[in-house]
């Protein structure tokens, strides 16, 4: 039977934890973690600066804009072409290892909670998006971390 290796997490890792713990406090009593305002930004490694992070947020904030707009256009199309289309979908990457998904409807009836008499409203071309943002797989140093912290829990939840 082989044995079981146990997991570890790199020396950068490790050290990137200590940063991060530093800046984050956790309230006993409610569970309620709070970071500081600047967390992120104070930890980015040498030559990827605030301003670049900020310029990729913002590309990736009207990316995904775009991206809905411009399959949603699409799909309206098709849908009036194709009577018996409901739904329409697109998976577009973005990066290393997001994506963001694009679903449209071609209509969704909703309960009017706010009038009196809780109307049915139907919306047509109902688009929803959906920004997955991935550490990674299930593996590496994320399944390294999840496993340290089991293993904690562990032996001090128990």
């Amino acid at each position: 039977m082989s044995e079981v290796k146990k997991p570890t997490l790199t020396d950068s890792v490790l050290e990137l934890s200590k940063k991060l713990a530093a800046g984050l406090s956790i309230d006993k009593d409610t569970g309620a973690g709070t970071a500081t305002a600047d967390l992120y930004n104070t930890t980015l490694p040498e030559g990827l600066t605030k301003d670049i992070v900020k310029a990729v947020s913002e590309h990736n904030t009207n990316f995904v804009a775009a991206g809905a707009h411009a399959f949603g256009m699409m799909a309206v199309d098709a849908m009036a072409k194709n009577k018996k289309l409901e739904n329409a979908s697109v998976t577009i990457p973005m990066g290393h290892r997001d994506s963001v998904t694009h679903n449209l409807a071609r209509s969704k009836t909703f309960i009017n909670q706010m009038s009196e008499n809780k109307d049915e409203v139907t919306h047509y071309g109902k688009m929803t998006s959906t920004l997955e943002v991935r550490a990674g797989k299930n593996g590496g140093q994320l399944k390294a971390a999840r496993a340290l912290v089991a293993e904690a829990g562990l032996a001090k939840l128990k």
